[in-house]
């Protein structure tokens, strides 16, 4: 790309502002700079999106399509969160008419016709109160900034690898890497007996799981929450910002 008449363009995605910065010197000497910033869905473009998606559908408010976009746009912006929270509306909608199906008595012939049901205002806001009020969501915020670095960790290996397992030592050695580089390393001490202790810790109250610890020194490690989920609970968190900015 430094070349003038070069006919190779590379283009790089990412979800952290500073991609460029974190490339070897040597790569990025031999790139030219072009950074597109990508903002937020607004409220009318998740709701565009949402009926894109519907399209066929005839069972969905809209009232109710409108509601969900307005709360995924007055915090995230993030269209998948939308997505799921209509995609929840719905089956707790169906559930709902499920339980009303087995309600009605089989032996009474004068059973009346029932149409499809409609995903209504209510069904959005209990999807949302569930999306946006987990165990977990009100957990991670409050956990050690230690054990931030480790989930920060393990979701940017996760995502390299593009595996929901990774192995537990790659995990901790990008968490000692990234907390050097930043300036943090008195918050995650290179210390294997430090790190035991803190993902097990995340263990225990079930945000990772490992696979095989007890047959390997180094095993596999997964993460049980949604990253979206964790990105949310985080979102207000300052060392979280400065992480993924």
């Amino acid at each position: 790309p430094s070349q003038r008449h070069a006919r190779l363009v590379v283009v790089g995605i990412a979800n952290t502002m500073d991609l460029p910065e974190r490339l070897m010197p040597r790569v990025n000497s031999r790139m030219g700079l072009l950074r597109l910033t990508f903002k937020a869905y607004t409220r009318k473009q998740i709701e565009k999106i949402i009926h894109a998606r519907l399209t066929g559908l005839t069972n969905f408010d809209n009232d109710a399509i409108e509601l969900c976009s307005r709360k995924v746009a007055s915090t995230t912006g993030d269209v998948r969160k939308a997505l799921h929270i209509a995609r929840r509306a719905a089956e707790i909608c169906r559930e709902q008419e499920d339980k009303k199906s087995a309600d009605v008595d089989k032996n009474d012939e004068q059973k009346e016709d029932r149409t499809r049901p409609s995903v209504s205002i209510r069904n959005v806001i209990q999807a949302t109160e569930e999306l946006f009020h987990s165990p977990y969501i009100q957990y991670i915020p409050h956990l050690p900034a230690s054990q931030k670095f480790f989930l920060n960790s393990l979701m940017l290996e996760t995502k390299k690898r593009q595996s929901p397992q990774v192995e537990y030592q790659t995990v901790v050695d990008r968490c000692i890497r990234i907390a050097t580089t930043s300036g943090h390393q008195h918050i995650v001490p290179d210390d294997p007996a430090y790190f035991a202790q803190l993902s097990h810790s995340l263990a225990n109250v079930q945000i990772i799981s490992f696979e095989n610890s007890k047959k390997s020194r180094n095993p596999m490690v997964q993460l049980l929450v949604h990253q979206d989920d964790v990105h949310f609970a985080l979102r207000e968190d300052e060392l979280w910002g400065k992480l993924h900015h």
